[in-house]
């Protein structure tokens, strides 16, 4: 079987209704170029079907109960994926049609980090699984310089595609209590891998439950945050007083020169 361009990593815990609507968002745009590596971290017979269900013979169902999380889940993915590049996919997130075209358009450029401006889709979760849409909204990355990375996330890993190789040789750091996706990114472009924005392309959804968004995180993200930042220093005095500001916002006050 020869070799694909892309493969997307799906990865999924408990939403086999979810899930089906983004294998769904791939399959009606896929092509033999493009392979879906679904990994799960759970057995369940309701994802176990959908699987069975969606995925093409050129596909691959990875079923891991001993892993817990999404750090372990997605280095055995971006370890059994066969593409040149490796695209992420969240099991309550979409592509939009055209998206797996418009990555098309990027196979040929250098090796590298290429992100992409996306939508912001905020539904109603229901009891059947199902979801109804409440708004939407493009998040537009253009304005936001690469360095601010050292500050906050602000690239969703749904919302870019780097080369394999080179994600291969950075997993993702399962020790980390939160925000290793994070961490994950910092660590690519430190490496210096080439990073740029592809402005042409917002048609990766991220879809987000409403009542889940408005819960109050701000304990956990400033902790997780903290580790972050010890792990990777800051590197310009101006960096280093952006973090003592995220953090203070999250109630902790630590000087500017410690990060």
């Amino acid at each position: 079987m020869p070799h694909p361009r892309l493969s997307i990593l799906v990865t999924t815990h408990h939403r086999p209704q979810l899930l089906q609507r983004a294998l769904r968002s791939i399959l009606t745009q896929a092509n033999q170029e493009v392979e879906i590596l679904l990994c799960a971290d759970e057995s369940s017979a309701e994802t176990r079907a959908v699987a069975a269900q969606w995925l093409r013979p050129c596909d691959s169902f990875v079923c891991t109960p001993h892993l817990k999380g999404p750090a372990e889940t997605r280095n055995l993915g971006m370890q059994l994926a066969r593409g040149q590049w490796l695209c992420m996919l969240d099991d309550d997130d979409t592509y939009a049609d055209g998206h797996l075209a418009a990555l098309g358009r990027l196979f040929d450029r250098p090796a590298g980090l290429y992100y992409f401006n996306y939508q912001e889709v905020i539904e109603e979760r229901q009891p059947d699984g199902g979801a109804v849409m409440v708004d939407r909204r493009v998040v537009d990355l253009s304005p936001v310089a690469i360095d601010v990375l050292m500050v906050r996330n602000f690239i969703p890993n749904n919302a870019l595609m780097v080369s394999l190789a080179e994600a291969r040789r950075h997993p993702v750091d399962r020790y980390l209590q939160g925000l290793e996706d994070w961490d994950w990114l910092i660590a690519l472009r430190q490496s210096g891998l080439v990073s740029a924005h592809a402005p042409a392309i917002s048609s990766c959804r991220l879809h987000y439950d409403r009542d889940q968004k408005s819960r109050n995180r701000a304990g956990s993200f400033g902790l997780d945050s903290l580790s972050v930042y010890r792990k990777w220093p800051a590197g310009t005095e101006a960096l280093q007083r952006q973090r003592a500001q995220i953090l203070a916002e999250c109630g902790i006050g630590l000087p500017a020169h410690f990060l």
